[in-house]
Order: structure tokens, then sequence, then C-alpha cells
């Protein structure tokens, strides 16, 4: 990739459903600090609720990235066979 070139341009959906994620991840965070700081002794399940739910979420946010970069590597590597195909 040429550096002087313009990065990517992402769908208005795309960029809204990102910032929906970091907001839900930053909201996460918070509830958990502040369940962790001012939980009482009944709030143990929910803290470790909440911390389960911090190191999973972005670990299947990461996951389905990772798939959905593997399925476009592959529909483009396609897409060069069958245009070298045609052009032979």
């Amino acid at each position: 990739m040429d550096p002087k070139s313009p990065a990517p341009k992402h769908s208005p959906l795309a960029r809204g459903a990102a910032l929906f994620l970091v907001i839900l991840l930053l909201a996460l965070i918070a509830a958990t600090l502040i369940v962790g700081v001012f939980g009482g002794p009944g709030q143990a399940s929910l803290l470790k609720a909440l911390i389960f739910a911090d190191v999973v979420l972005p670990v299947l946010i990461y996951a389905y990235l990772l798939f959905i970069k593997q399925m476009k590597r592959k529909e483009l590597k396609k897409e060069t066979e069958e245009q070298t195909k045609e052009n032979s």
C-alpha cells in the first residue's frame, strides 16, 4: 500500500457500530469500577460477571474482525483467480 494513498472509506453504518462498541466497552469498564469500589458484599457475583464481560467482549470483537478480514481476503483471492482465468 502506498503511504500517500488515502485511508479506505468506511460506511456510516460501520462507523456508527464502531462508536457504539467503544461507548459500550467504556460503560462496561465504568460499571466494573463503580461496582468494585462501591459495591457491597452482595455484589460479588455482579462484579465477577462484569469482569468476565470486560475480558470476553473485546476478545469476541477481535475474533469477529479477524473472521471478516479472512473472508474478505478469501473473496479477493477468488476474484483474482477468476480474472486470471478470463484473461488467459
